[in-house]
């Protein structure tokens, strides 16, 4: 399942930047729903090009082995879900073919209904009674 998203900085970041005459930029990508993974990653230049600065270290396991990998503070916004928005997301910066791959740290907040056999998905937000379910040519 893929979703149109929007990689921003925190709000009292660009609140700092528009107070300095800084330009804000944002990043319109695309995000997949990962059930297997257990954060959501930003691909490596959008974090880059946003200058962020690490907030924290986690172990992350990969196909590669454990690795010791930098976090940072985002807001993310999912246009396709009703402008639907994470203020303050904990993501990994890694290297992958989308923006994001939005893992189960973000879809805790989501209910995601998946019939395999009829080719059928839904994915709703109980707390904004948002819901999206896939097309019908899905």
């Amino acid at each position: 399942m893929l979703l149109d998203v929007d990689v921003q900085v925190v709000a009292p970041l660009e609140a700092l930047m528009r107070r300095r005459g800084e330009r804000v930029e944002s990043f319109r990508g695309l995000a997949i729903v990962d059930t297997g993974a257990s954060m959501t990653s930003v691909h490596s230049s959008i974090i880059a090009g946003f200058d962020l600065i690490p907030m924290n270290k986690v172990f992350v396991d990969t196909l590669r082995g454990r690795s010791l990998i930098d976090t940072y503070a985002v807001r993310l916004a999912f246009p396709s879900l009703d402008g639907w928005e994470v203020e303050r997301v904990e993501v990994l910066s890694g290297q992958h073919a989308l923006s994001v791959i939005m893992g189960r740290d973000i879809l805790r907040h989501c209910r995601l209904d998946w019939d395999g056999s009829a080719g059928q998905w839904s994915l709703d937000i109980p707390a904004t009674n948002i819901r999206i379910e896939s097309p019908p040519e899905w």
